[in-house]
């Protein structure tokens, strides 16, 4: 099958990988949407996961279940799927009680397993496929389903860690999709005021769309924009000096 392989500082491309063996907990999934993060094209730029290298790259995808273990209870063959973002190893207790991110060892960012690859291939292995894998409701497209992977899922995982209450002010510095995602995260959660810092005028308009109830420039921004400059987070929070944050 073919894979987009991290093949050396600045080089990635499609080759020839073979096909992931599974378990009687795992399946294979073929992926009909998937979105590039960030975190692939820093990886291709700097080789800053050096375990990736020669590794099939990617984390965001969804897809149709090829083949499953004789465990899998949950899934069938055919089923319309979300494949996981955090590639953590479910089975340990750390990782069940929160520290998911510490132990992703089935990533191939941080697995020294030659053998654990990512999503940008024609077939993905997804281990405890029960633990790991989410149906896609019919009525919502694929293009739709691979936005909630990473994106909402972080900016909504952020919003959860914050423990936001009803009527508090909060600040999302930078609104792209997880960015984004964090307002709407926070409108739902009942923030009384939700300040977003960005420039582009689209992204901005969304974050209205979205529940921002005032949007401002960074001080350093270039973009030519019509919305204040923030000076500092207290001149838009009432002077609170006190504040909390998750990165």
């Amino acid at each position: 099958m073919k894979g987009y392989v991290l093949q050396g500082k600045g080089e990635a491309a499609w080759q020839e990988v073979p096909v992931p063996e599974i378990g009687p907990y795992d399946a294979l999934v073929r992926p009909t949407a998937v979105a590039t993060c960030t975190t692939d094209v820093h990886a291709i730029a700097t080789l800053a996961f050096p375990n990736a290298l020669n590794k099939v790259i990617g984390h965001e995808a969804v897809g149709v279940v090829d083949t499953i273990g004789e465990l899998v209870k949950d899934f069938k063959v055919g089923d319309r799927v979300v494949l996981p973002a955090i590639l953590a190893d479910w089975r340990n207790p750390r990782a069940q009680r929160g520290e998911a991110k510490h132990y992703q060892t089935n990533s191939p960012y941080m697995s020294p397993d030659p053998a654990v690859g990512g999503s940008f291939s024609e077939l993905v292995k997804a281990v405890d496929a029960d633990m790991v894998l989410a149906h896609i409701p019919d009525a919502v497209t694929d293009v739709q389903a691979v936005m909630v992977d990473d994106m909402v899922a972080t900016g909504f995982t952020g919003v959860e860690n914050m423990e936001i209450l009803v009527g508090e002010v909060v600040v999302v510095l930078g609104i792209g999709p997880v960015g984004l995602m964090a307002v709407a995260a926070a409108a739902l959660r009942g923030a009384g005021r939700i300040i977003a810092v960005g420039s582009r005028p689209k992204t901005v308009e969304l974050a209205r769309q979205y529940g921002t109830t005032t949007s401002v420039s960074s001080p350093s921004s270039s973009t030519e924009s019509s919305t204040p400059r923030l000076s500092s987070p207290t001149s838009f929070t009432g002077g609170t000096a006190s504040a909390r944050a998750w990165t």
